[in-house]
């Protein structure tokens, strides 16, 4: 057994040394800047992450050396090999044309010629190189077994040595990089396979290594050379009248709180405008919900856009045509990071509100976004956004009238399991959400009052959902699934040209967060390129008005929304499931797929 062990030992040392190599083709699908850093860190990553990759596929294989007859237990372990470097080869070249990698969809889709109709030319080629890779695999196995003693012992651990200090020092260049923002270090971070680099950022600054709300842009790269983004270069016409814009969003809104009873004031607003009733969120947590509002883009180029601090066209042309810029955030806008990214552009953006509570924020932004208005110039539009956090919190001031009842004092979220009673839980919600409501009214009276409102655009929505437990598999808040509880959110119109969705809200169209940022630099904001070189979802006002899914993320996974219910990607694999969030098997069409695909990797270079 010991002779087996030293021999199994370099079988995957080889085998991790042949991953490093093939892994190399990753890098040469990139159009990056690379300073000396950068290659280091690059080559350190493969040098760590490729034979840790290994390493799980050898553990996988251990029970192998318990069979006796050499003949199976060398073709078993060839086998193995020989599948997992084909795999990794399949996946540098769906790195190559998606940037991402590969799963189970992916592969079912491949292998039933969903995606690409292989000629009979490539099935035999992949034949042969597979049969190649199992015959070289076969004579190692052999040639290890018979000359165990030309490999030396303490060698192959000191190279195991190094691959663990390779993937150690990997993993701490990147808390650093990443706490600097230093883009050609973290834009590497989905380059390989099944690689997390570490962050520690909030721990960096609790420690007072770095100071979180300083400016990096010392480390920020001049060249956007991951990203075709946009498409083409904007075309772009003054429009004759600029309308003022207002976004008014509310944290972990779901689509069946905004009502008479809990939204009374935003409600009835709405009904002279635009209300979308089958509206869906572009994510189920606030960083993938407000990306792809203001970028028109799902989830998947979040990192690249962080690491290149790449700011929305939709801010960019807002600055270009000289809009007053007014940003109320309740909660912090650091975690998430959209201080390096949405709002980027925004001179003297206050990241943060004081204030001991959400609720307290809540007031506090009111009152901000009050005193901006009536201090701003009236012969410049202006674009403000007020994002409140007290319906996230499932907070409301201390001497705020309980709107629903029974209600909470307090929550707490250790006790919430699949007994607990949801309707006092829900109903502080609620009442958060009348909370808001009122103070979404005094905006609205102060626009009015002004005489500025007939000629301001309000868009009523929020970044994502909240579930308590509806589902009965006890999944509360969100960022876990893609429920309607979760992705489905309130997205009302009321303004200058809002009349002309009426249409597309009677049609009852899937709509998504992806379609806002087009259907402003289309319609509002004088950009005449199609809609496919600025964003991924479509232009409200224009056709065609219909699709067959939108597309949904979360942080390691994303989603088809259909009308009949969601597929669920991760990187382990697919999964059809309906609006309840149980699985619901149905036939998945290839175009669609492709076409996410194609969407998801359409702005890179």
């Amino acid at each position: 057994m010991h002779r087996q062990l030293h021999a199994f030992g370099w079988f995957l040392l080889i085998n991790a040394g042949l991953a490093c190599v093939i892994s190399i083709r990753y890098f040469a699908y990139t159009h990056w800047e690379w300073p000396g850093p950068a290659v280091v860190y690059a080559a350190l990553s493969v040098l760590g992450q490729m034979p840790l990759l290994v390493s799980l596929c050898g553990a996988l294989a251990l029970p192998s050396l318990l069979i006796r007859q050499p003949v199976v237990r060398h073709a078993l372990l060839a086998l193995l090999a020989t599948f997992s470097l084909a795999l990794l080869i399949v996946d540098t070249q769906i790195y190559a044309q998606f940037r991402f990698h590969l799963n189970s969809m992916i592969l079912t889709m491949l292998l039933s010629g969903g995606m690409v109709e292989f000629s009979n030319l490539t099935y035999g080629i992949s034949v042969l190189v597979v049969l190649t890779l199992f015959t070289l695999q076969w004579h190692l196995l052999g040639y290890l077994s018979q000359r165990p003693g030309l490999l030396n012992l303490t060698l192959g651990r000191r190279i195991t040595g190094l691959a663990l200090l390779a993937l150690l020092t990997t993993h701490i260049s990147h808390v650093f990089a990443a706490a600097t923002y230093y883009q050609p270090v973290v834009r590497q971070g989905d380059v390989l396979p099944l690689f997390f680099p570490t962050t520690a950022n909030s721990l960096l600054a609790r420690w007072q290594l770095i100071d979180e709300a300083s400016s990096p842009h010392r480390f920020k790269s001049t060249s956007n050379d991951q990203l075709a983004y946009p498409a083409a270069p904007l075309a772009v016409q003054k429009p004759a009248v600029l309308p003022d814009i207002l976004v008014i969003m509310l944290d972990s809104w779901r689509y069946d709180a905004f009502n008479p009873q809990a939204t009374p004031n935003l409600w009835h607003f709405a009904q002279q405008g635009v209300v979308l009733n089958n509206h869906y969120s572009s994510g189920h947590a606030t960083r993938m919900g407000m990306f792809g509002l203001f970028y028109g883009l799902p989830g998947s180029y979040w990192s690249a856009f962080l690491a290149a601090q790449q700011t929305p066209l939709l801010i960019d042309r807002l600055q270009a045509l000289h809009y007053q810029m007014g940003i109320f955030a309740s909660a912090h806008l650091r975690r998430p990071e959209f201080h390096r990214t949405v709002f980027a552009g925004i001179p003297n953006l206050r990241d943060s509100t004081e204030g001991p509570s959400p609720a307290a924020r809540d007031l506090q932004i009111t009152r901000e976004w009050l005193d901006w208005q009536a201090q701003r110039s009236a012969t410049q539009p202006a674009f403000s956004l007020l994002f409140f956090d007290a319906l996230h919190g499932y907070d409301v001031p201390a001497d705020y009238p309980p709107r629903f009842e029974p209600m909470l004092d307090a929550v707490n979220h250790l006790a919430l399991n699949q007994d607990y009673d949801p309707a006092p839980l829900h109903n502080r919600y609620l009442t958060a959400a009348h909370f808001i409501d009122q103070q979404a009214a005094t905006v609205l009276s102060a626009l009015q009052e002004s005489g500025r409102l007939e000629h301001t655009l309000v868009i009523i929505t929020s970044d994502h959902g909240e579930e308590f437990n509806d589902n009965r598999q006890n999944y509360w808040g969100h960022g876990s699934n893609f429920s309607q509880a979760q992705v489905k959110v309130p997205m009302a119109v009321v303004g200058p040209g809002a009349e002309l969705l009426k249409e597309l809200a009677s049609s009852g169209a899937l709509t998504s967060h992806l379609d806002l940022a087009p259907s402003l630099l289309r319609h509002y904001l004088g950009v005449q390129n199609p809609v496919a070189d600025i964003a991924v979802g479509m232009d409200w006002f224009s056709t065609p008005k219909t699709r067959q899914f939108v597309l949904s993320s979360g942080y390691e996974q994303f989603a088809l929304l259909f009308d009949e219910g969601p597929v669920h990607v991760t990187h382990m694999g697919h999964e059809t499931l309906n609006w309840q969030n149980q699985p619901q098997p149905r036939a998945l069409d290839s175009n669609n797929i492709q076409q996410a695909m194609l969407q998801m990797s359409h702005f890179y270079r």
